[in-house]
C-alpha cells in the first residue's frame, strides 16, 4: 500500500470507460509495522485486532489512496445558462455564472470507500485491504465480488462449467512461479 502506480490508474480509465463494475484491492497490508496474519479471519474484524500503530498506519495510507483517487479528474461539460439568467445579480447565479464564462468544463473526482463502508454502490467504487502473499483479505474481496456481482448483474449471470476471466497483468516472483494480478 504506497499509493497508486501509473498502470492501476491505466487499469481504472480503462474500467470506468467500458462501465465496467470493479472493485479496488488495498493489497501488501503484510507491510504495516508489527502486521500479524490471519487469514482465515475477516479482514475488517482483523484489522481491529492489530496493535494501534499498525490501525494508524494502516488509516493513514488508505486516506492517501482515497485521496489520490479524489484528485483523479473527469471532465465532465458544464450547463449552459439561459441568456435571461446571465445578468441577474443574486450570489448563486454570479457564481454559476462565472463557471460559464471562465471554465467550460468542471471536475468530478472519483469516490472511493472501505468495502464494508460503502453506502451506495452506484456513487462509490469499494476498497478491499488484501495481502495477496499471505492470503488476508481474499475471502472479503472474493465475498464482495460475487455479491456484487449478485446484485448489479444478476440478469447476465449464467453458470458455466468453465472459470471466464481477464488477466491484467502477470508478475515473475522470485523466478518460482507467475502471479496473475486481476
Amino acid at each position: 500500500m504506497h499509493g497508486l502506480e501509473q498502470q492501476t490508474l491505466e487499469s481504472f480509465n480503462l474500467l470506468r470507460k467500458r462501465q465496467t463494475p470493479f472493485v479496488i484491492a488495498l493489497n501488501k497490508i503484510d507491510r504495516l509495522y508489527d502486521y500479524e496474519s490471519n487469514p482465515r479471519k475477516d479482514i475488517y474484524l482483523h484489522l481491529k485486532s492489530q496493535p494501534i500503530n499498525t490501525q494508524l498506519q494502516f488509516k493513514e495510507l488508505k486516506d492517501k489512496v482515497v485521496l489520490q483517487f479524489a484528485e483523479q479528474m473527469k471532465l465532465e461539460h458544464c450547463k449552459v445558462l439561459p441568456k435571461q439568467q446571465e445578468y441577474e445579480y443574486s450570489y448563486e447565479n454570479h457564481e454559476m455564472i462565472l463557471i460559464h464564462i471562465h471554465m467550460p468544463f468542471f471536475f468530478k473526482g472519483v469516490n472511493v470507500v472501505m468495502a464494508n463502508e460503502n453506502p451506495d454502490l452506484n456513487e462509490y467504487i469499494s476498497m478491499v485491504p488484501t495481502s495477496a502473499f499471505l492470503g488476508d483479505g481474499i475471502g472479503n474481496i472474493m465475498a464482495h465480488i460475487v455479491n456484487e456481482s449478485q446484485n448489479r448483474l444478476a440478469e447476465k449471470l449464467a453458470y458455466c462449467e468453465e472459470l471466464d476471466c481477464t488477466v491484467m497483468e502477470v508478475r515473475e516472483i522470485l523466478k518460482i512461479f507467475s502471479s496473475p494480478c486481476f
